[in-house]
C-alpha cells in the first residue's frame, strides 16, 4: 500500500481568533495519532505542556439484529476528539482562559506523534525541558507510563 503524505492546512491568523499554531501558522489538518502542545499566558508568562489524541475510540453495543451473522458484540469507531476548541483539562488553566479571554492565550504544536506511547513519552519530555515543576506553570505535577515495547511501533 502506497503511503500518502498529508500537507499541513495553511491559513492566516485573524487576531482575536484562537487557532492551534504549528511553525508560526494556524493548524487545521490532523497529523498521525496526536500532537503535544504548548498553551501560554501572554500576560504573566504561565505555561501548560500537555497532549492531546485527534481522535479516540468508541465503543458501541450492537443490538441482536446487528448481531445476527457475526460473534461482535461491540463495534468500535474512530470520533473525533474535538481538539479545534480543546483549551486543557487544567481547570485552573480553563478558569483563566474564561476569565482573561482567548486572546490572552496562545496554543502552539510543539509536536506531533504516531501512537499513544509516543505521545505519553514526549510529554513528558517537554514537560522536564520546559521545567513546568521548576518555574511559574498550570501544570502542577507531571506523570507518565510508557511502555518500552510499544514506544517505537507504527
Amino acid at each position: 500500500m502506497a503511503e500518502r503524505k498529508r500537507q499541513v492546512k495553511k491559513v492566516k491568523i485573524n487576531k482575536g481568533e484562537s487557532c492551534w499554531t504549528y511553525l508560526d501558522e494556524c493548524f487545521e489538518e490532523p497529523q498521525g495519532f496526536g500532537f503535544i502542545y504548548l498553551i501560554t499566558n501572554n500576560l504573566d508568562g504561565r505555561i501548560y505542556v500537555g497532549k492531546k489524541q485527534f481522535t479516540f475510540r468508541k465503543k458501541t453495543r450492537l443490538s441482536k439484529k446487528a448481531r445476527i451473522g457475526t460473534r461482535k458484540r461491540v463495534e468500535i469507531t474512530r470520533v473525533d476528539s474535538g481538539w479545534q476548541n480543546y483549551w486543557s483539562s487544567c481547570r485552573p488553566l480553563v478558569e483563566d482562559v474564561k476569565t482573561l479571554g482567548q486572546d490572552k492565550f496562545s496554543r502552539q504544536i510543539l509536536m506531533f506523534c504516531k501512537n499513544k506511547s509516543e505521545l505519553s513519552y514526549y510529554e513528558l519530555y517537554f514537560q522536564i525541558k520546559y521545567e513546568v515543576l521548576l518555574k511559574p506553570s498550570y501544570n502542577g505535577w507531571i506523570n507518565a507510563k510508557v511502555y518500552k515495547n510499544k514506544l517505537w511501533q507504527e
